[in-house]
Formats: structure tokens, C-alpha cells, sequence
């Protein structure tokens, strides 16, 4: 309903949901009108144009096949195919459990392509049966099954949630995910580069800074690699002009992550509070998206502070401290904080080593 959906103003998933109904209406209309052509060019058929059903039946339907049907399931196992669906009872009323909260059945597709489902533990009478439904992050979960869980997060540290947002005035989609470096340092150099002074002037010849993982791949002198990583190697003269570069477009960032922040209409209290009431769902996608801006706002602080030590700049006084956020919980913040001061540090020593 339109009052369920205004649960999710600020959210990134919001859009995606509007489009989602337009494109289910217009698939409708497409397959009713084609459907009643036939019939009424069919004397034999028995039925009239107006025994198609209604629109609510359609999408009431379409949502159970989306929420509860198995990919891979739908042919043969050889074929490996995500769009091969099909419904499996029983089996489909299996709850998902992933990050804090460990499964305790598996589903295995077999050599003749039965299925089974499989008890990982002891399970006593009246327990629930847990399976998973892979690294889901919560706004899949909520746009194809209609729930959200708490605590989605690897034994790494890296979220399964991944917000998509746009932020300044750029209409470009940027994902963001919170984690330790491996996942976050990537996410966080687009971002900057989205703010980048040269941006406007680079378009034609845009480049992409490199991920974690490329910067890793390319280093061919492992010893090297080792002590830069370490902090055991000399620096070269930086360029003054990059590191302002940088302060700029740092700032920036931060400043459009803030916009993005006041676009949530939820109130704290609401967001501490919400396991009484009809929004819990929201609640807990609204908490996770409120830790990954605060984590990239937290970034952005511990970079420009490296950044204003480099450049050994005592006059530079617009660093902004981002304050924790009340509705985050302070075991949330506290790992927040340890990944954001790694992200900070392999962002200076690849950027500036």
C-alpha cells in the first residue's frame, strides 16, 4: 500500500519499487489483451474476454512464484541456469537465516534432479527449519520475499547489503557496501572520484581508480608489495596539488552523503523501537542503510585527516566530525569505526605510496 511505502522514503529501494508495479501493470495489460484476442478469435474456446483474471489475482500470484520459487530448479541440473525456476513444497517454507543467525538444514539438488533437504543438526520437535537463500542483502530480500533480518553480516565483516544511491547532482548509480577493505575500498574511490575537480574535464577519458583487488594483482614485486603495505617504505615527494584534489572531492562527498542521510523520513525512535509494530520489516533495512552512509561519512573524516597531515596543512579546519548516529547500535559503530581507519589507511599508501 502507498502507506507501506512511505515507510521507505530515503530508502534506495523505493524507486525500484515504483518501477517494479508499472512494469507488472504493464505486463498485465500486455498479456490480457493478448490473451483475449485469442479467444475471441477462437469459437471453440468455450470462454468469453471477460474470464480473464482480475489484475489483484495476477499480482497476487506473480508475488508467490517471485517470493517462494527455486532457481536452478527449473530443468535439468545440467543446464545451471538461474532463470530455470520452479516451486518446491515443502521445502519453500523453509525461513532464511544468514550473518548472525546460522542455518540448520540444506537444500541439495541430486543427479536425477530430485531434491532433498537435509538437517545439518539434531532438531527437536517444534524447531524451525532453517535454510538459506544465499547472500541476499536486505532490500532484495524485502523486494522479492517481503521481510528483512537483522545482523546481515558475513563472519568477515562485510555486509550482504549493498545500498544503490545517487548522490550531488550526478545521475550516476553508486553502489556502496560496508566491510572491510577488500569490499569497501572500491565503492569508496568511485565515490570520491565522482567529486573529483578534474571529473568534468576527464569525461571523454574517464579512468577508474583501481580496486583492492587489481591493486593487489598488479604488484609484481611481492617484497615490495609487503613493505609498502607495512608502512616500511620511503615515500616520494607527494603532489600537493593531488592531495587538494582530493580534499576537495572529499568533502564533497561528505557533504552529499549528509543530503542523503536527511532523505529518511523514519524517527529514531521508531528505528530503536520498531520490533512492536508493522514496520519492523523497514526498520531494520532504514538501520542498514543509515550504517553505510554513516561508514562512508566516517571514511570520508579519517581520509581527509591523513590528508591534512600529509600535506602537513595546521590552517585546514573544515573537517567536519561525523557524529555516531543514535539510531546505530554502539557494537555497529565500534566496527564501523575499525574499517573505516583501514579503509583510511590502504587509501593513503596506494594513493600516495
Amino acid at each position: 500500500s502507498e502507506d507501506e511505502l512511505s515507510l521507505l522514503k530515503g530508502s534506495t529501494i523505493l524507486d525500484r519499487i515504483q518501477k517494479s508495479k508499472i512494469g507488472i501493470k504493464n505486463d498485465y495489460e500486455t498479456i490480457s489483451q493478448a490473451w483475449k484476442k485469442m479467444m475471441n478469435n477462437d469459437d471453440d474456446a468455450g470462454v468469453t474476454s471477460s474470464d480473464f483474471p482480475s489484475f489483484a489475482a495476477f499480482d497476487t500470484m506473480l508475488a508467490v512464484v517471485m517470493s517462494r520459487a527455486f532457481a536452478r530448479m527449473g530443468s535439468s541440473s545440467k543446464n545451471n541456469n538461474d532463470e530455470d525456476i520452479a516451486m518446491l513444497p515443502l521445502i519453500d517454507l523453509c525461513n532464511h537465516y544468514r550473518g548472525e543467525k546460522k542455518k540448520n538444514a540444506s537444500s541439495l539438488r541430486n543427479e536425477d534432479d530430485s531434491v532433498s533437504l537435509t538437517s545439518n543438526d539434531v532438531l527437536q520437535s517444534g524447531t524451525e527449519i532453517r535454510i538459506t537463500y544465499g547472500a541476499k542483502g536486505n532490500s532484495q530480500l524485502l523486494f522479492n520475499y517481503g521481510f528483512t533480518i537483522p545482523g546481515n553480516i558475513e563472519k568477515d565483516g562485510s555486509s550482504n547489503d549493498v545500498i544503490e544511491v545517487k548522490l550531488g547532482t550526478s545521475e550516476k548509480v553508486l553502489e556502496l557496501r560496508t566491510g572491510p577493505k577488500s569490499y569497501s575500498y572500491g565503492c569508496f574511490t568511485k565515490a570520491v572520484e565522482l567529486f573529483h575537480p578534474q571529473q568534468n574535464n576527464d569525461d571523454d577519458e574517464e579512468e577508474e581508480a583501481p580496486t583492492f583487488e587489481e591493486f593487489m594483482n598488479d604488484q609484481n614485486d611481492d617484497e615490495e608489495l609487503i613493505m609498502m603495505m607495512e608502512g616500511n617504505i620511503v615515500e616520494e615527494e607527494d603532489d600537493d596539488d593531488d592531495i587538494e584534489n582530493d580534499k576537495v572531492a572529499i568533502k564533497k562527498l561528505d557533504e552529499a552523503l549528509e543530503d542523503a542521510r536527511g532523505r529518511y523520513d523514519f524517527k529514531k525512535e521508531f528505528l530503536l523501537d520498531a520490533t512492536k509494530h508493522n514496520y519492523y520489516y523497514a526498520s531494520i533495512l532504514i538501520q542498514s542503510e543509515l550504517r553505510t552512509i554513516q561508514f562512508y561519512r566516517l571514511c570520508c573524516q579519517r581520509v581527509l585527516e591523513r590528508l591534512q597531515q600529509q600535506s602537513q596543512d595546521d590552517n585546514d579546519t573544515t573537517t567536519k566530525k561525523t557524529e555516531p548516529d543514535s539510531s546505530i547500535k554502539r557494537s555497529d559503530v565500534v566496527r564501523l569505526e575499525e574499517q573505516a581507519n583501514e579503509l583510511s589507511e590502504v587509501f593513503m599508501r596506494i594513493r600516495y605510496s
